[in-house]
């Protein structure tokens, strides 16, 4: 029939609104009620809400999150610049996953304002501890090698953007991509001190002496970790992965690439040594 205006109209939704009601596929797949979604004061339609559902998921907010807000932002404010005064008040908003965006903008901001600051801060650390420079710098660009490893393959193998509890839990990946090549890095240029002075000499009393302490880290690490696969809750999963990935690139790189990098183009003698500087 035709569509009723003016008054009538509004009498006609009130009606619709006490004798209807959405169908089942409405109500468990976009949560669709009149009665919260038509909302008549005093006798008066004050608001009225039109509920749809998307295909972003919720367990973690995204760079398709963020694509899928800017669409809808972008959709209500062409409407709102042909819509009468009376419409200038259109909302939209996706429950709290539209409310985390934000919050997973600045934590995701902090996250990478941690990475390029604790890059420095890490080679400074590697110089005091070691004192070489040529050391502390492959010692660097290992920890850096760790992180980005670590970052790609939960981006590619694991389908995670960097949102919400990747900003979180990645905070973890920068501190474990230090603890194994610090200590070998450390031990590397004590065999100097102990009259070792070759790199087969040095690398070989870095593994001899660090080698079991570290691997027995990365199993208890990498073991404590994993207990979290076993989580409900999305985020402690994600943290399960990133322990036990940091965890074994750490151990891949610092076993592996540092050593053979150390073996093949490493410091002998006083090479690269701050002592005579200092």
């Amino acid at each position: 029939g035709v569509l009723p205006t003016g008054p009538a109209f509004f009498e006609a939704a009130k009606t619709f609104r006490e004798t209807n009601s959405p169908s089942r596929n409405l109500r468990e797949n976009a949560g669709a009620n009149w009665a919260d979604q038509m909302g008549f004061v005093d006798g008066e339609l004050k608001y009225a809400a039109v509920t749809f559902r998307t295909t972003v998921s919720v367990e973690g907010i995204g760079s398709q999150t963020w694509k899928v807000r800017d669409v809808l932002k972008d959709w209500v404010d062409s409407k709102l610049s042909l819509s009468p005064a009376l419409m200038q008040s259109v909302k939209y908003h996706g429950g709290f996953v539209f409310t985390g965006l934000d919050m997973g903008d600045e934590l995701l901001d902090g996250f990478l304002s941690g990475c390029m600051v604790s890059v420095p801060v890490a080679m400074l650390v590697l110089l005091i501890a070691t004192r070489n420079y040529i050391v502390a710098s492959y010692a660097t660009l290992c920890i850096g090698s760790v992180v980005a490893c670590v970052l790609g393959f939960c981006q590619s193998a694991m389908g995670y953007d960097l949102g919400i509890s990747e900003a979180i839990a990645g905070v973890i990946v920068i501190g474990y991509s230090v603890d194994f090549v610090v200590h070998l890095a450390h031990m590397y240029c004590e065999a100097g001190h102990q009259g070792l002075s070759t790199r087969d000499e040095r690398v070989t009393f870095a593994i001899k002496n660090m080698g079991t302490i570290i691997f027995a880290g990365a199993i208890t690490t990498a073991g404590a970790g994993s207990v979290m696969f076993f989580c409900v809750i999305v985020f402690f999963f994600k943290m399960a992965v990133l322990i036990c990935c940091t965890i074994f690139f750490s151990l891949l790189f610092s076993l592996g690439f540092f050593m053979a990098l150390l073996t093949v183009v490493g410091p002998e003698g006083g090479t690269g040594d701050l002592d005579p500087l200092i």
